[in-house]
């Protein structure tokens, strides 16, 4: 492991059940992006079996928001690219 934000998720990604999130918080600009989409390697931190779903809070206002937008990026790639239309108008 790299860095106790790494034992925690690994942490996290090794328990049967969650009924929460992992949630990296800190100040605009200290690399938190940075850190989930170039320092982590996920496929040696949680294997080729799990999905992991990275959402940005940036712009989200609310508990339905969110509920939404992890409905729309937890779709299949090939129906949400179909149907990119239709959810827009189901989302707004």
């Amino acid at each position: 492991m790299k860095n106790k934000i790494e034992e925690q998720v690994k942490a996290y990604i090794d328990r049967p059940n969650t009924d929460y999130a992992v949630l990296i918080n800190g100040e605009w600009g200290t690399g938190k992006t940075y850190f989930i989409t170039n320092v982590i390697d996920w496929k040696d931190l949680c294997g080729t079996d799990k999905k992991i779903i990275y959402i940005s809070l940036n712009g989200l206002s609310s508990l339905e928001e969110i509920k939404k937008y992890l409905f729309i990026n937890t779709l299949h790639r090939k129906i949400r690219k179909r149907y990119s239309d239709l959810l827009k108008i189901i989302v707004i």
